[in-house]
């Protein structure tokens, strides 16, 4: 049986995905308060964990706002991962032009990381659920 993903969760993703891009939008371009502060110092890896993250929940919540009421489809995450990779070249680029940012290929592997990990993990859970292997998301697949 294949999870399945109601419009409710569809739309709330959907509200989210609005939000988490804005806001990965405004971290990318605004100034930072001051070097060395906040979460980002405590995550093992800094900088590139923090990137790596935050791409991997945005293709979540785009996998999620994406995906279908029926079976699992191959386009979804790579239409998230096709987003993602398109804002994460566009944020690097801009920050090549302000001072108090730096353009990081190592940024963009690092969002390209995290990435195919949640896409990845998207489609086997996918088709895990699929197979009527227990779902992770309650009683019967849904979100």
């Amino acid at each position: 049986m294949t999870p399945a993903i109601t419009s409710r969760a569809r739309a709330a993703a959907r509200v989210a995905l609005v939000l988490y891009v804005a806001l990965l939008c405004l971290y990318s371009v605004a100034r930072p308060a001051a070097p060395g502060l906040g979460v980002i110092a405590y995550l093992p890896g800094g900088d590139l964990a923090a990137h790596c993250t935050a791409y991997a929940g945005l293709v979540l919540i785009l996998c999620i706002a994406l995906a279908g009421p029926g079976p699992a489809t191959w386009p979804t995450p790579l239409l998230a991962v096709a987003f993602g990779l398109t804002l994460g070249a566009a944020l690097e680029l801009v920050q090549a032009f302000l001072p108090w940012r730096t353009c990081s290929l190592a940024d963009f592997a690092a969002n390209i990381g995290g990435m195919a990990v949640a896409s990845g993990s998207w489609s086997v859970w996918r088709a895990l659920s699929a197979r009527g292997r227990p779902a992770l998301m309650g009683k019967r697949g849904a979100i």
